[in-house]
């Protein structure tokens, strides 16, 4: 079964109580020890790094949609 949202993937991902942010879905093997030690245990997790910005996030799928999805235009209004 492929993965929802594949490594290289930009997204828009909904994190904390920031707005819905562009990002980019990155490949586990690219990062440190020290982020990899942050998965949340028992999660099927997405390693995220948002754009402006070098910061990287763990988001559960249900806080991730595609670039592309209806409501991008909300979001980019919310920035």
């Amino acid at each position: 079964m492929p993965k929802l949202f594949e490594p290289n993937t930009v997204v828009w991902v909904k994190y904390a109580d920031y707005p819905w942010w562009p990002a980019l879905v990155i490949p586990e093997r690219t990062t440190t020890q020290d982020v990899l030690a942050q998965k949340p245990r028992g999660t099927d997790a997405i390693l995220c790094r948002f754009f402006g910005d070098v910061s990287v996030c763990w988001s559960k799928p249900g806080n991730i949609k595609k670039w592309d999805c209806q409501r991008k235009n909300k979001y980019k209004k919310k920035q």
